[in-house]
């Protein structure tokens, strides 16, 4: 039987002091009436490989003695509403701050995309983490120092405010216009449409793209017909919440790296002089448009994160 002494040890080394004694008593009761059902059962003595066998059935000795010890939990389900809410905010601001802070630097790092990407994903995940875990930490110590206790004691019916039980409200949207304005901008910007948004009458310079615009064709092209399946599944599966959040992400790390890439380019529209006031005044021109457009690309940036992180924002609380 000493593989049994050494089974029952190696759980007692688990069970709390004050119980080990009785709960051993008991485990060895019940290990050797199941041994000797076993053995009338073969009709003769186990081999020490077959006790091996029951012992392994019987489970683990950590398994075992956790059976037996005071269920504990880090934060208790009277607790856990609240501290699901206040994670949910707290990692809907910390995402926001820190989606917003991640767009501005992508856009006017002037260090490699493909790096400025990674620092920025890191900086955003390790801020999660931290502030995850500080909320955890507080409500691990308000579940075990019974404050929440003390405060449902005092509650009062009477201080419940006023609120209006309302049928819930579905979320109106409206897709067929996006639909319709991004099938136009890719016709558009397919060269099927002939439309040139740079031109000007009585104008004192001729306006044109620079050679950036070259290398993004096929990106705004994606990005655009990204939009346009997310409006589609908008419209025809609602439901399919999990692709209409893959999308939504996959939009705003395109519109953020397509507003990188210009923002580093400089230049995005050059001025020809069509009159001599024009050439005149030629640099200042070309200075103010390209300080306006380095603004307004800085400005996309910041906007596809907020748009992305209210669009799940609002998806998730569709799910309630």
């Amino acid at each position: 039987m000493e593989l049994i002494d050494r089974y029952l040890g190696a759980i007692r080394w688990n069970l709390p002091r004050d119980k080990a004694d009785d709960i051993i008593a008991e485990l060895a009761d019940v290990i050797a009436t199941r041994i000797e059902e076993r053995e009338d059962a073969l009709d003769r003595p186990l081999s020490r490989a077959e006790i091996s066998d029951v012992l392994r059935e019987f489970g683990h000795p950590i398994a075992v003695a956790a059976r037996y010890r005071p269920q504990q939990v880090l934060i208790g389900p009277e607790l856990l509403p609240f501290y699901w809410f206040i994670l949910r905010l707290m990692l809907f601001i910390v995402v926001l701050v820190q989606a917003i802070d991640v767009a501005t630097t992508l856009v006017s790092t002037s260090e490699p995309l493909f790096r400025a990407a990674i620092h920025a994903g890191s900086d955003l995940f390790h801020a999660a983490l931290y502030n995850a875990a500080i909320v955890t930490l507080l409500f691990a110590l308000i579940e075990h120092t019974g404050l929440l206790g003390k405060y449902l004691d005092r509650w009062q019916p009477e201080k419940l405010p006023k609120i209006a039980v309302k049928p819930p409200r579905k979320r109106q949207m409206n897709p067929f216009f996006a639909i319709a304005f991004s099938i136009g901008f890719l016709l558009w910007w397919s060269g099927l449409i002939d439309i040139d948004p740079l031109r000007t009458a009585g104008s004192d310079y001729a306006m044109h793209g620079t050679a950036v615009w070259q290398g993004l064709h096929m990106p705004i092209f994606a990005l655009v017909s990204t939009g346009l399946i997310l409006h589609l599944v908008t419209l025809l599966r609602p439901q399919a919440r999990l692709v209409r959040a893959a999308l939504l992400i996959a939009i705003a790390a395109g519109t953020i790296l397509i507003a990188a890439t210009l923002h580093q380019a400089g230049s995005l529209i050059a001025l020809t002089p069509l009159t001599a006031n024009g050439a005149a005044h030629l640099g200042e021109a070309q200075s103010g448009i390209d300080e306006g457009l380095t603004a307004a690309t800085l400005g996309v940036g910041i906007l596809a994160a907020f748009r992305c992180v209210m669009e799940l924002w609002l998806m998730q609380r569709e799910q309630r």
